[in-house]
């Protein structure tokens, strides 16, 4: 079974390195709360629509749709790769073509 830790060698830090961890300590907690506060927001305003409704799902696919095409890099499963992979497979398709049969 494969290990899910992966150990990336020792490290050096010095005062800098630390002093650069407060900010993001912040940054984290100031992203936290928003992002608390966020959900808390949606939830209240999905509670609205009701258990199960065709606006929910509307929703849903519409921000699907806003998400793939201003940030395709944030879609799951290497979907935004899927051009690169057919290009490639359209190489290989012509390339086996291409080659004489040696036998």
């Amino acid at each position: 079974m494969p290990s899910f830790i992966t150990k990336l060698g020792s490290s050096q830090w010095q005062v800098r390195e630390l002093l650069l961890l407060l900010p993001l300590l912040l940054y984290g907690f100031l992203f936290g709360t928003v992002y608390l506060w966020s959900v808390k927001k949606n939830q209240g305003s999905t509670e609205k629509l009701g258990t199960f409704s065709t606006k929910k799902i509307l929703l849903g696919a519409g921000a699907s749709f806003l998400i793939s095409v201003f940030v395709p890099s944030l879609l799951f499963s290497g979907q935004h790769a899927m051009p690169l992979v057919l290009e490639q497979s359209k190489n290989r398709l012509f390339m086996k073509k291409a080659e004489p049969n040696l036998q």
